[in-house]
């Protein structure tokens, strides 16, 4: 399995809006990442999303840019910010035979993941940014099982979404 993760866009503080929906700015991002995503010929056959609203609406961005329907998103507690690295494995493994899975969510559960993904102990830091995109390819899901494919931050995803 190739695992896509992103951690959602830049979100507005909670005084202006409770729920922290993507900002203008946060959303724009989203938008042209999603392009370069296409651009670079990324599919996905699951989208998964916390269902905190900002996750939610980065995932459908990527969906519906990708070409994934929207509707199939599947959304989950598993990949709340605070949610045990273990745990939220354990929700990817029941996505059994799906070859490309798109997961928007928070730091520090998708750092986390990650982490654990790459070293059994789980202590490998990436810095992963809002609106970037961190591929990981895993045979089982497995604690140490992942090699990293590539790692962009918004900046050099920009690279790829231009016209």
């Amino acid at each position: 399995m190739r695992l896509y993760l992103m951690q959602h866009g830049v979100c507005l503080p909670k005084e202006a809006d409770p729920e922290q929906a993507l900002s203008p700015v946060g959303r724009e991002v989203v938008e042209k990442n999603a392009r370069a995503l296409c651009r670079m010929g990324l599919w996905f056959d699951a989208v998964v999303s916390s269902p905190k609203k900002r996750a939610v609406q980065t995932a459908a961005i990527v969906a519906e840019t990708t070409g994934f329907p929207v509707q199939a998103i599947v959304q989950t507690d598993m990949l709340r910010a605070t949610m045990q690295a273990e745990n939220s494995l354990e929700f990817l493994k029941d996505l059994k035979g799906k070859q490309s899975v798109f997961a928007a969510g928070h730091l520090p559960s998708l750092g986390n993941v990650a982490s654990l993904l790459l070293c059994k102990s789980g202590r490998v830091s990436l810095d992963i940014k809002n609106g970037g995109i961190t591929c990981l390819e895993t045979p089982t899901l497995a604690p140490g099982s992942a090699t990293l494919m590539f790692m962009l931050t918004p900046a050099q995803l920009m690279y790829f979404s231009a016209a």
